[in-house]
């Protein structure tokens, strides 16, 4: 819940941000997609809801992708992204 930011690697060393970090540690532990929902459908905290849907996108059916991650297009919040060269600014809809 402590996110600032979300991306892959970041600077010229290639060292991977919290977030993929976090990404790669849930990938490894397999939460009950339970929880991975709660994740998602949280609008508090707009890092743990990407870190969410980013999960569910790649381990996620079809069906759960297109029902679950379809409302966060209604979501216009602005996030900052980390990478190589700097950040950048863009929003969760994108």
């Amino acid at each position: 819940m402590e996110l600032k930011c979300f991306g892959g690697t970041a600077s010229e060393t290639n060292k991977a941000t919290p977030f993929l970090c976090l990404l790669f540690r849930m990938l490894h532990l397999k939460p009950s997609f339970d929880i991975v929902l709660q994740f998602v459908r949280n609008a508090d905290f707009k890092y743990l809801r990407i870190l969410g849907a980013f999960y569910i996108r790649l381990v996620g059916t079809h069906e759960v992708i297109y029902t679950e991650l379809e409302p966060l297009l209604a979501d216009f919040r602005k996030l900052n992204k980390q990478t190589r060269t700097g950040w950048e600014s863009t929003t969760v809809d994108q």
